[in-house]
């Protein structure tokens, strides 16, 4: 297993963007843009998702993960519109993250919001471009900030140090119903 980081992130977000690029334009010519368009966001999402998957220091649930993925993809492909589809697919990544690489719960409501800022820049990416290779290059990018969310959020109290005698209090109090739980 290896450290992800953003240049990591990036340069498969590279990989897949130039992936998604060469299946659209070289299967657009035999088939129509829906079923392409889902194809192409299919074979993106496993990437990406196979990616955090590996990367990731949790063993179990990877089969499961995968096999969650192929039936979601599966039912969202034929009753889904597009739009939809492609929703299922961004929000399988962002709890696929959640999962596998974030610690709290706030961590995950930051990745969300990540994930829809992803999203607004590559619809923005594809306004202005209308090019395949740079709205999923301007997602992927930037979905690998994603390892810059901090993991451990605290609220900071400025009014009281950690080691107030209440903080000691409490703290024995709860080692003491602890030792009472456990005999």
């Amino acid at each position: 297993m290896t450290q992800l980081s953003v240049g990591k992130g990036m340069l498969m977000g590279f990989l897949i963007s130039g992936a998604g690029a060469i299946c659209m334009a070289v299967l657009g010519v035999v088939f129509s843009l829906v079923p392409l368009v889902k194809f192409t966001a299919s074979l993106c999402c496993i990437s990406y998702l196979l990616f955090l998957v590996t990367n990731s220091p949790a063993k179990v649930g990877r089969w499961v993960t995968v096999l969650v993925w192929g039936i979601l993809t599966t039912v969202t492909w034929y009753f889904a519109p597009t739009l939809l589809f492609l929703s299922v697919q961004i929000g399988l990544i962002w709890l696929v993250r959640s999962l596998y690489h974030h610690n709290t719960v706030l961590a995950a409501l930051f990745d969300l919001l990540l994930s829809g800022f992803a999203l607004a820049v590559a619809v923005w990416a594809t306004s202005e471009t209308h090019s395949v290779f740079l709205a999923l290059w301007s997602f992927f990018l930037v979905q690998a900030l994603f390892v810059l969310i901090p993991q451990n959020i605290h609220r900071s109290n400025t009014t009281h140090s950690s080691k107030s005698r209440f903080d000691v209090a409490q703290r024995t109090a709860e080692a003491a119903l602890r030792r009472l739980a456990n005999q």
